[in-house]
């Protein structure tokens, strides 16, 4: 036999009747629905959630990496919102969708709830309604004269769950007032004092709810009115507010390391589930002036935000923080470090060069790990404006500041840091080889992985190709993947890019899409793949272009084009996809088209993390080398002559030992356009089968000028200094 209590909860007689049924009558089964639980040892609880909402779109906090896509059609709360919008006589229009969705989820998908607000478009639209419940849940009543009274609006429904609380679980209540976006049990315990057995009252009563993930959470309608109840006691609210300020800008600021920490993953989860905590504690420390407590908080804020792409969030909570930090030396000086972070990597205004000036001398006092921080932001900022000189200092000045505290990650890194700066090749292979012994001895993994994937860029303009390889797979491993999950992206495509140069076009497509597969599978990765996507896209455009398809070639170097200048402004151009497009459509004689995609070089920026002095110089002998290409296909010799004069001088400067051997090739057909064929098959014999060329020189040799070849010249030096001798031979030439 099956018997139904329904809505139990105001019968105070209900739970002695059920159990004294069950024990006389075990064969009875007593299904009750009740906003509280009957505390019976033979009972069974099944927690019943409101109907499905999109939640996403009310609230910004995200619990999880995941991405979703938004839900096709309306939700269920929808649904039922026009269903009774119906019966009241309007007309809900597809164009009121969005409105709906988000009027729901601020409901929490209550039906009674849906029911009251929907009744009210017999006299008010949809978005007023929407701003009615923005204002406080009153608009939510509304008997009827089949309704019991205690239904009569959400207001009564309320007050019958708060007399069911004893006087400190309401006081838990109150104290849980400023929490938002939910709760671990953690926070509950040490920001708002609530014990184990208050905690599974409140649940028990249907006030708070659990998780699978096992945080707590209360209905939005309960939040509204435990609040009207929390500002009767001011002096009790404000307390509330301190202690949760100071518990979560405590939290922020205890994953300050998170990006560096080999747990950091779960470290940057954990701030994702408490944005919303974290952002009302902001706020509230800001409008009572706690400027302890955000001084250690705003660079975990700042990681944070940048690593998640929630620029949003950084620009508004920064400029509370600036608005109070008067007199504040050291705030002021680290919300101007993060403010410009943000303008670096956002590619706007001066890209942070001024708020990093201005920080320095506010950080003077700071201790050595923040004025190292900004030091290195400063130095990355003004090597991107080309102050190579200001930019060297101020990575010195960091290294030495780590050095002191004994920070032998952060010194090794700003020493590493100076590579890029470096005016050749073998300088830089000099110190990232000191890096990486340095890093071996101190057994410190990342900065070992960082100094192996810099070494591994330096050895592919050398032609070195398998200490290349060797030396960017020895950086996967040293890097693992405890690290942001850029890094072992990065080192993919890296990867990608020495295959193709070796010729193993086949891994280096696999690497390619593996890189492609990824996006788009959590909100970091969204922001941290976006430019790696584009080099994959890119790298992929190139292999199509070696196996002659020239249209699949052009078609992937466009979407590399599409994705960067959606990251990066409509102008941004991207050198690696240009070339391709300017090779294709050579090979396919388009000159126009070559000549378009060429008047679009040099615009930037470049995807991030593959830029550096040396990578933008080699890219620069490819780019010049493919100007004289398209000046010799229109009869222009002597431009031909002139821009690959200053292609093979830039490498011979750089000892860019691999782009200048590609340059060989266009040299040799200029050689043979003014009919010195001898000096044209001498250089094609040089070339051919060179160690230290890439797949594509070779391609390019095989395809105009094999059948000319004369055979390897005697004596020819393979080594690097040989190939540099052999650019100084070729410039007196020309």
């Amino acid at each position: 036999m099956l018997l139904v209590l329904d809505n139990a909860e105001h019968l105070d007689e209900a739970t002695a009747l059920v159990a004294e049924m069950v024990g006389r009558a075990p064969r009875v089964t007593v299904l009750i629905t009740s906003r509280r639980a009957t505390g019976l040892a033979a009972e069974w609880i099944m927690d019943v959630v409101g109907l499905a909402h999109r939640e996403a779109a009310a609230r910004r906090g995200r619990r999880s990496r995941a991405v979703h896509s938004e839900t096709r059609g309306p939700t269920e709360s929808a649904e039922l919102f026009v269903h009774v919008a119906s019966r009241a006589g309007a007309t809900p229009s597809p164009a009121d969708g969005e409105t709906i969705e988000r009027l729901c989820a601020l409901l929490g998908g209550v039906p009674l709830a849906i029911e009251f607000a929907a009744a009210w478009t017999r006299v008010l639209d949809i978005g007023q309604i929407e701003a009615e419940l923005t204002r406080g849940p009153d608009i939510l009543s509304g008997g009827t004269n089949d309704r019991a009274s205690r239904h009569d609006s959400m207001r009564v429904v309320f007050e019958g769950s708060w007399a069911m609380l004893q006087p400190r679980e309401r006081a838990a209540m109150r104290r849980l007032t400023p929490f938002r976006g939910g709760f671990t049990l953690h926070a509950a315990r040490e920001a708002a004092a609530i014990s184990l057995p208050i905690l599974l009252a409140l649940t028990n009563k249907s006030v708070l709810r659990r998780s699978g993930d096992g945080r707590f959470s209360r209905h939005p309608l309960v939040w509204h009115f435990v609040r009207e109840r929390a500002e009767e006691l001011p002096d009790e609210l404000r307390a509330s507010r301190d202690r949760h300020a100071a518990y979560f800008l405590g939290f922020l600021a205890e994953r300050r390391e998170a990006f560096h920490h080999v747990d950091g993953e779960r470290m940057m989860l954990e701030i994702a589930a408490d944005l919303e905590n974290v952002s009302v504690a902001w706020r509230w420390a800001c409008e009572r002036e706690q400027r302890s407590l955000l001084r250690p908080a705003v660079t975990s804020l700042s990681r944070y935000c940048w690593q998640w792409g929630r620029y949003d969030v950084q620009d508004d909570l920064l400029q509370r923080a600036l608005e109070i930090a008067a007199g504040d030396d050291v705030l002021t000086g680290l919300v101007f470090v993060h403010q410009g972070a943000a303008l670096t990597w956002r590619k706007i205004g001066d890209f942070g060069v001024s708020l990093y000036d201005a920080s320095l001398p506010l950080l003077e006092e700071a201790g050595p790990a923040e004025l190292a921080w900004a030091l290195r932001g400063r130095a990355v900022v003004h090597r991107n404006h080309g102050h190579r000189e200001i930019a060297s200092a101020s990575y010195a000045r960091a290294a030495a500041l780590y050095g002191q505290i004994g920070d032998v990650e952060g010194e090794l890194m700003m020493v590493m840091a100076q590579a890029p700066l470096d005016e050749t090749a073998d300088e830089a292979l000099v110190r990232f080889d000191t890096c990486i012994a340095g890093a071996r001895a101190a057994d410190s993994p990342h900065p070992l992985g960082m100094a192996l994937a810099g070494r591994a860029g330096v050895l592919l303009v050398l032609g070195e190709f398998t200490a290349a390889d060797a030396s960017v797979r020895e950086a996967q491993r040293a890097q693992g993947g405890a690290r942001a999950p850029f890094w072992s992206i990065d080192r993919r495509n890296f990867r990608a890019l020495v295959c193709i140069d070796r010729g193993r076009l086949r891994r280096a497509r696999a690497l390619c899409c593996r890189t492609l597969a990824a996006r788009g599978r959590s909100a970091s990765e969204v922001e941290a793949v976006g430019d790696a996507a584009t080099v994959a896209m890119a790298a992929l455009a190139r292999i199509e272009y070696l196996v002659d398809d020239y249209a699949a070639a052009r078609s992937w170097a466009r979407r590399a084009l599409e994705n960067h200048r959606r990251r990066h402004g409509p102008a941004a151009s991207y050198d690696l996809a240009l070339s391709t497009l300017v090779r294709a459509s050579l090979m396919t004689g388009d000159l126009d088209a070559a000549l378009r995609w060429s008047e679009e070089f040099g615009r930037g920026p470049e995807p991030r993390w593959y830029g550096g002095r040396l990578t933008a110089e080699a890219m620069r002998v490819t780019i010049t080398a493919c100007r004289a290409e398209i000046a010799l296909a229109r009869g222009d010799d002597t431009a031909a002559t002139e821009a690959i004069r200053s292609a093979v001088a830039d490498a011979r400067r750089h000892g860019l030992v691999s782009p200048g051997l590609g340059a060989l090739v266009t040299v040799a057909g200029i050689l043979d356009r003014r009919g010195d064929r001898d000096g044209a098959r001498r250089l094609i014999a040089c070339l051919q089968g060179h160690p230290r060329a890439t797949f594509e020189t070779q391609r390019a040799v095989a395809r105009l000028h094999g059948s000319d070849a004369a055979g390897e010249p005697a004596g020819r030096d393979p080594s690097a200094a040989g190939v540099l001798a052999e650019f100084d031979r070729v410039i007196g030439e020309l």
